[in-house]
């Protein structure tokens, strides 16, 4: 087998492949998307509803919780989880802040806050806990 033989041969291979892969890629959508259905709006329940909803803010008062994190504001619109979060030390909160609504990896964390990624870590499992601690109790409260 000649060198240009060798590159016809693998050319051939390679097209041979990518025809399969577009093939099947092409079936594997058909697939997804023939499983879709259309339902009407009042058909739906409850949880769907939800799952489709939009709401505007302007029209609904609801406590939010605001802080700032690294020079960022974070807006968090769920009263248990602000009122769990404003109970956290500072260093914590800033750390579940940051992972979580910035979502920053421990090493980033660990540059801004001038922290090593091993504290980083440790600060988020503690103020996870104390959070879901907090979150029980404000639970048992309802």
């Amino acid at each position: 087998m000649t060198k240009e033989e060798f590159w016809d041969y693998q050319e051939a291979m390679f097209d041979a492949f990518s025809k399969k892969v577009i093939k099947y890629q092409k079936a594997r959508l058909i697939n997804r998307y023939s499983k879709r259905k259309e339902v009407n709006l009042p058909d739906l329940s409850a949880r769907d509803e939800l799952l489709v909803a939009a709401w505007d803010d302007c029209c609904f008062e609801e406590e939010t919780f605001s802080y700032y994190v690294l020079g960022y504001p974070v807006v968090v619109r769920n009263s248990s989880l602000g009122q769990a979060l404003g109970s956290l030390p500072p260093k914590y909160r800033d750390v579940i802040l940051s992972s979580y609504f910035l979502d920053l990896r421990d090493e980033q964390i660990g540059q801004m806050l001038k922290l090593n990624p091993h504290t980083v870590r440790y600060r988020r499992k503690a103020a996870i806990e104390r959070m879901r601690k907090l979150l029980e109790e404000i639970e048992d409260e309802m």
